[in-house]
């Protein structure tokens, strides 16, 4: 729960992708919580206790903030 940063609580929760021969019927969805981290809930099972590999898709680009940050940079 909680991890990551950064993501915009008004777009489409971030895909989880599980890989692996292994990762029988074990699969991840995502929620984005109000402060932009992520929760990743699973469910189903692997095949065995070897290991597989979990990603989570970035978000969406967006133009950043840039107020308030000062002048005379160059």
């Amino acid at each position: 729960t909680s991890i990551g940063s950064g993501y915009d609580p008004t777009e489409t929760a971030p895909t989880v992708t599980i890989t692996g021969a292994n990762k029988g019927t074990l699969a991840g969805t995502s929620t984005i919580n109000v402060d932009g981290t992520l929760n990743v809930t699973f469910t189903g099972a692997p095949t065995d206790t070897n290991n597989v590999t979990v990603s989570v898709a970035n978000g969406v680009a967006g133009v950043p903030n840039l107020t308030g940050i000062g002048s005379g940079y160059t």
